[in-house]
């Protein structure tokens, strides 16, 4: 009675989204169209997202004709790539759990898809260490923690870095050991003072609110792909630690220049960002947003309890520690 759809997250397309149909064919069966094509049954489908634009589009439709399978079968996701080409995997960029704590016991978190080893992630705890010019990972705890590159630059709802734009201009010009200094005020135009002035006020009045006020695009609970508001009921019984990194595994360009964490950190995610009006708001949008006209909604979907937490117990800041190389 329930309905499925499968999800391709890696592979060659066309070919995975035909491979993926000929195994759901295998086991759920399917009928023929009034066209002679094959559909599956009506309580499994597919979409499809990864690579999806307007060219991936026509040729994994005309491969499914080819093939003899119905377009019924599949759906599409509306990636960035129907938009513009400059995205995430430009240059590859992931964010990645490598390591978890559940039940006191530390467990080493790793992906390995079959049908895209360029995907396999980082496994356990790690470090970045500078040895003779190059960068290298240390996987598994197996890095020397006072080599690590890596600096705690937010802790618990706290900025512990402020880096200033003169120093990161400096850093990026290739000027080594750049020293954090008072920076001068750049001369400003006569008529630039009083909107500078305005935007000034405006930070300074909503800073514990994030620099864009109480909008919905500023509300932390809210600022995720929807289906990741379901992903608390993957982790095991008695997750109390993730573990994550961020990473560009190659791409387009040979090289990348790291720039923007303090930004978001100081518009998102300084002092308390959580509060019970703002679970409100997320929890009513996501009800409507998950309901099935027919299933309605799945009460634990999105998880009140946990966001509650952090207002009761961390006082709507965030329990997160964040470490990263200098901008």
């Amino acid at each position: 009675e329930g309905f499925l759809v499968a999800r391709p997250d890696s592979g060659e397309l066309p070919g995975i989204v035909i491979d993926v149909l000929k195994a759901l064919e295998s086991k759920f069966g399917s009928t023929k169209t009034s066209t002679d094509h094959r559909l599956l049954p009506p309580c499994i489908r597919i979409i499809q997202g990864d690579g999806i634009d307007i060219k991936s589009l026509e040729v994994i439709l005309k491969k499914m004709s080819d093939e003899k399978f119905a377009a019924d079968n599949l759906a599409f996701g509306s990636g960035g790539a129907l938009l513009q080409k400059l995205h995430r995997d430009t240059q590859k960029c992931a964010f990645k759990c490598s390591y978890a704590v559940v039940n006191n016991q530390g467990v080493d978190v790793i992906k390995d898809p079959i049908t895209d080893p360029g995907k396999k992630s980082k496994k356990g705890k790690l470090t970045l260490e500078l040895k003779d010019g190059k960068w290298e990972t240390m996987q598994e705890g197996k890095g020397k923690p006072g080599d690590d590159q890596l600096v705690t630059v937010f802790s618990n709802g706290e900025l512990t870095l402020d880096q200033k734009l003169a120093t990161i201009r400096k850093r990026a010009n290739g000027e080594a050991n750049v020293e954090e200094k008072k920076e001068a005020i750049d001369w400003v135009p006569k008529q630039l003072y009083a909107p500078l002035s305005r935007i000034k006020d405006m930070i300074k009045s909503k800073s514990h609110q994030g620099l864009h006020g109480d909008d919905a695009f500023s509300n932390i609970v809210m600022l995720t792909d929807s289906y990741k508001v379901t992903h608390h009921l993957q982790y095991p019984p008695g997750t109390k630690t993730i573990y994550s990194y961020f990473e560009c595994r190659g791409g387009e360009y040979p090289e990348v220049c790291f720039f923007g964490l303090q930004y978001f950190l100081k518009a998102y995610m300084i002092g308390e960002v959580v509060t019970k009006d703002k679970i409100n708001v997320a929890e009513t949008y996501f009800k409507k947003h998950f309901s099935h006209p027919v299933w309605g909604y799945q009460e634990n979907l999105f998880n009140r309890e946990g966001w509650e937490y952090i207002v009761s117990n961390k006082g709507g800041m965030l329990p997160v520690s964040i470490k990263a190389v200098p901008e």
